[in-house]
């Protein structure tokens, strides 16, 4: 009987090798798992970036084929009452009446938004920012228009420079000064079922008249009203 020259050392090493390789943890599949999920949420983002500026840029596009015109606005009345002057202050309570026309012909549109400023020339002897909150919203029809009512308080007032403040004294001891008022209104578009649109105006409504019957009395506008430019 033929016995193998083998060692058991030499016997054993192979299985020894074998079992080495086996025992290696494979961290390859793992890896491409997370590569994998990596990349597609990258994609997915992208996608859903580039289908929101496709989606806006079609609503910009919808909106510059529709082109609402701007609102026309005209001063009705504007009157003047319960003055006092001290202090390079021209104090009054102010009340004006103005209507609203919406030209259009399919847009609809809601005043958000409403600022009224009068002054006597360039200098602002009232201002009223919360107008907004006791006028606004309005929304006004296609083809249709809207009377708006604001009110400036005496404690809308603002100090003027005192040569101003020497010319409208002067003026009103005449019982007449000429003011402007300047009107701001953010304006909301909205047009079927596309999202709205916003913009914002201002328009100025200047050289207006108004009369005092007596230096205690109220001024009234003389003119009867007058469209107001953007």
């Amino acid at each position: 009987m033929n016995f193998s020259n083998e060692t058991p050392s030499s016997v054993l090493r192979p299985q020894a090798l074998e079992v080495s390789s086996d025992a290696t943890p494979n961290t390859t599949a793992p890896n491409n798992n997370n590569n994998n999920g990596s990349r597609c949420v990258s994609q997915l983002t992208i996608a859903i970036v580039m289908w929101f500026l496709i989606l806006m840029l079609v609503f910009v596009i919808a909106w510059v084929v529709i082109n609402p015109h701007s609102p026309t606005l005209r001063l009705n009345s504007l009157s003047i009452s319960n003055i006092t002057l001290s202090n390079s202050q021209f104090v009054a309570n102010y009340e004006a009446a103005f209507v609203v026309y919406n030209v259009n012909k399919k847009v609809n549109f809601c005043v958000d938004e409403l600022k009224v400023r009068v002054l006597y020339g360039k200098a602002v002897v009232s201002e009223d920012e919360e107008c907004s909150e006791r006028q606004t919203p309005v929304c006004v029809r296609k083809m249709s228009d809207e009377e708006m009512k604001p009110e400036l308080g005496r404690d809308s007032v603002h100090s003027v420079k005192p040569r101003v403040f020497k010319d409208i004294s002067d003026d009103w001891s005449k019982k007449l000064v000429n003011f402007n008022v300047k009107i701001s209104l953010r304006v909301r578009y909205e047009y079927g079922i596309w999202p709205s649109k916003e913009t914002r105006l201002e328009f100025s409504c200047m050289n207006l008249p108004v009369q005092f019957m007596s230096t205690k009395g109220t001024g009234k506008l003389m003119s009867g009203g007058k469209f107001c430019g953007v």
